[in-house]
């Protein structure tokens, strides 16, 4: 669907952190890592999203709206990242970089053409929970336009070339990152929702591989219904199950946990953060 002469939509604000700004310790830990092959780390996070999904159903019956959990899914990461900013930097060579804004891109399916594309929802935690959700549905409608007839051969061709023979080594990975995510074709924020009438018996992680290095990976299945310890009671709880592929040359265990904590937090008081 996207090609790399759609006109720019967006413009990327960042700036280099000093090493000062980073930290001797977080120094130590990108020059370690600095050529490693794989730098990434995996951390996999069970919220419980029952008590969110009730304030949203509630509110959406006072508003006679109904709301769908992806854009509530999409705030709740949003308001997490804002309060743990060190999961919206990114890494270009030897240099560590933070992002301005928060720019989720929502991976979406389209069965009649059978594409994948990127839906991107900017800056969704200054916004209601309502107009994330409108505009998530007018970018969907938009991209099924778009995808509606084939793209003109040459255009299509050099799309074609520049993923497969890699963006960033022709014109290198910070404009290369640059010139994608202006266009909105893809984010620092990469969300993929999993959604199961029943639970899944088995688990399976894909993290999305992109051109340029991007952090965090965001996948989000369920929820589901599973037994759980609350004040030594066994009781059944709707958790959501989200696996977040990162950047171990940025986010360190501490950062994992504080982000945890600000998940736990946010989906807890859902009326504080998605009005």
């Amino acid at each position: 669907m996207h090609t790399f002469i759609k006109k720019p939509l967006s413009r990327l604000r960042m700036r280099k952190l000093t090493r000062r700004e980073i930290g001797s310790f977080r120094s130590e830990i990108l020059d370690a890592l600095l050529m490693a092959h794989d730098p990434y780390a995996s951390l996999n996070y069970q919220i419980d999203i029952g008590p969110c999904r009730q304030w949203v159903k509630t509110a959406g019956s006072a508003s006679k709206r109904h709301i769908l959990l992806t854009p509530v899914l999409i705030k709740l990461i949003a308001h997490a990242i804002e309060e743990n900013p060190r999961f919206n930097q990114i890494v270009f060579g030897s240099s560590i970089y933070q992002l301005e804004d928060i720019h989720i891109a929502n991976l979406v399916y389209m069965p009649e053409r059978d594409i994948a594309t990127n839906v991107v929802m900017k800056n969704p935690h200054k916004k209601s929970l309502h107009d994330v959700q409108q505009e998530l549905f007018a970018a969907i409608a938009q991209a099924k336009i778009d995808c509606s007839s084939p793209p003109n051969p040459v255009v299509d061709f050099f799309t074609r070339l520049c993923y497969r023979y890699c963006l960033y080594r022709v014109i290198g990975q910070r404009l290369a990152f640059k010139t994608i995510y202006e266009r909105d074709l893809t984010a620092n924020i990469i969300l993929v929702v999993h959604n199961y009438a029943t639970p899944a018996n088995f688990t399976m992680v894909k993290d999305i591989k992109t051109t340029p290095n991007n952090t965090p990976r965001i996948h989000a299945s369920g929820p589901f219904k599973k037994p759980v310890l609350d004040n030594d009671l066994l009781v059944i709880k709707d958790i959501l199950d989200l696996h977040i592929t990162t950047d171990h040359r940025i986010i360190h265990g501490s950062d994992s946990y504080n982000f945890g904590m600000s998940l736990e937090r946010i989906a807890a008081n859902s009326e504080k953060y998605f009005t």
